[in-house]
Order: C-alpha cells, then sequence, then structure tokens
C-alpha cells in the first residue's frame, strides 16, 4: 500500500514539473487552476441527510498542498451534489474566504442540497449581467416522484490578480443515464439542454473569458455501452462549439480516458469553454480513493 502511495506521489510530482516546464511557453500570462467534483453529499438510501465528507476534505487540502509546493494554487472549486454547510467547511478546510461562496439549490425536497462555488479569488456581480441565484434550464417534463433535481446552470465571476475577470459557471445536467433521458425523446431533450445552456453563456456577455465545469452525464467513446443518446449528447456540445479541455490535453499525455466515474468507467464530469483565448495547460484526474463515486476534474489555465 505504501509503495503504490509513493508511485502515485511521484506520478504526481513528475506531472507538475513537466506542467512548470511548458508554463513558461503556454499563452498568455493569466493562470487558473480550477476543479469540478460531483461530492455525493447526500446519504444513499436516506431521505436528505448530509454524508459525512470528511474523506473529501482530506482529499481537497492534500490536493492543494501537492499543487502549493509547485506554487500554484488552487483557485476556484465547482461542486455538485453538495449541501451549502458542506461547502462551507469545503471553503474554510481550503482557506478560501467564506465570502466567495456561491449556492444554488437544486433538490427542491431536500433545503440546502445543490451545487456551489468556491473561490479563493474574489467573487463580483456586475449588475445586469450575473445570473440570479437560481437559473433553472428545464425542469422535469415528466413527474417521475423519485428523481427530483432540477436542470440549473449557475454563473459568477472572479476577478485575477491582474484585475482581469473570468466568467465560472457550474451545472449538473441530466444526461445518459437519467430515467428522463431514457422516457423522452432524449436527442431533442439534449439539443434544448445545450441549447439553453449555449444561450445563456452567451447572453450573460462575452467579454470575459468563460469556462464551463460540472458533472454532465454524459461520455464520449462508450466502449461497451451504446445507446444512441450517449454519443449524440456528447457531439452537440461540440457542435455548439465548447472545446472538451480534457480531450484537447490527454491524449498527448499518456491518459486519454480520465475516468471520473470508475464504478461505471465513464468520463462524465467535465470543464470546458466555447473561448478561443483559453488554453490548457494541462488536466488532471487524481485518483481520490472512496472519498466520493466521482473523481474531481482538474484544470489548469491560461489566457
Amino acid at each position: 500500500m505504501r509503495n503504490k502511495a509513493s508511485i502515485t506521489t511521484a506520478l504526481f510530482v513528475l506531472m507538475l514539473v513537466l506542467v512548470l516546464s511548458t508554463v513558461a511557453s503556454a499563452q498568455g500570462n493569466n493562470r487558473l487552476l480550477v476543479m469540478t467534483w460531483n461530492v455525493a453529499g447526500n446519504t444513499q438510501g436516506v431521505h436528505c441527510t448530509p454524508r459525512d465528507l470528511s474523506p473529501v476534505r482530506r482529499q481537497l487540502q492534500t490536493l492543494q498542498s501537492n499543487y502549493r509546493a509547485f506554487g500554484i494554487a488552487l483557485d476556484v472549486v465547482g461542486f455538485q451534489e453538495i449541501y451549502f454547510s458542506q461547502a462551507y467547511d469545503m471553503a474554510r478546510a481550503l482557506g478560501f474566504p467564506v465570502q466567495n461562496l456561491y449556492f444554488v439549490r437544486t433538490k427542491t425536497n431536500c433545503g440546502g442540497f445543490g451545487n456551489a462555488i468556491i473561490s479563493r479569488l474574489p467573487i463580483v456581480r456586475t449588475p445586469g449581467r450575473e445570473f440570479p441565484s437560481r437559473n433553472v434550464l428545464y425542469q422535469h417534463l415528466l413527474d417521475l416522484g423519485h428523481y427530483n433535481e432540477d436542470n440549473v446552470l449557475a454563473g459568477v465571476s472572479v476577478v485575477l490578480p491582474s484585475g482581469q475577470k473570468v466568467r465560472i459557471y457550474n451545472t449538473h445536467l441530466i444526461g445518459d443515464n437519467s430515467i428522463v433521458d431514457r422516457l423522452l425523446n432524449s436527442a431533442t431533450y439534449a439539443w434544448r439542454q445545450w441549447i439553453s445552456i449555449t444561450n445563456l453563456i452567451v447572453y450573460n456577455g462575452l467579454a470575459y473569458p468563460s469556462v464551463l465545469m460540472g458533472d454532465f452525464n454524459i461520455h464520449p467513446s462508450p466502449p461497451g455501452y451504446t445507446p444512441p443518446y450517449t454519443q449524440f449528447n456528447y457531439n452537440v456540445m461540440l457542435f455548439l462549439g465548447f472545446r472538451d479541455l480534457w480531450a484537447q490535453w490527454a491524449p498527448w499525455h499518456g491518459n486519454p480516458d480520465g475516468n471520473t466515474a470508475p464504478a461505471l468507467g465513464k468520463r462524465i464530469d467535465y470543464i470546458v469553454t466555447r473561448d478561443s483565448r483559453i488554453n490548457v495547460i494541462t488536466a488532471n484526474v487524481p485518483n481520490t480513493g472512496t472519498a466520493s463515486d466521482h473523481r474531481p476534474m482538474i484544470a489548469y489555465l491560461s489566457f
């Protein structure tokens, strides 16, 4: 077990050395390290009961320390399936100002349960251009009772030390493994969902670089998994101009899969952008063990 941990640490160090060696040649002077993680904060099978997220907190602190050792700051984290109190705890654990916590409720029958963005950097609100606290794209078209989440896109602006503003969007989408997508015309649903996301991002202004991240519940190239809407969902995202930053980086660095849902053998969590100004320096899916049924996706960006 100790040997395995040593190998993992060595690989992480090697990755960071490679990152630092390429930073100087990356385009743009601004750097941003972002992470998305579905932390499964609700106890499975127990109605509306928060799960102990101390393993998640420890993994976050370890990742933060690893990057910090090489002079890289963890800037923004987007969570899905988290309670407000849990997100507050994560912000405190990382040393982020608690006022830089932006929460949006998605599960209407579980109080303060939903998605959150926490930031080391200041969050600012531009009057008339920011999202309200809750933006519902599409609620369920059918009342399925036991499946009760809203499809929500939330966005904030963070300010880098240079003064550059960046839009950060966080979402948890209905995708290829939801009951809704199996009962409805999934192709039409995927199209409407991604058109809505695109329109909202465009409406919210393109003056600043923007990044979209979250649990999309879609995945490319499904080996042994053939429902047609799976590939369609992913291709709609690409057709509408979003760049899959992991896919742009990983094939050239020895890890083309990057499964964020290891039990499913799929990559269903993403960091994407429609902005040509943004380049990916590196991307990473760290092994966080059993802290959650998802693993985080991390991307180090330049612009």
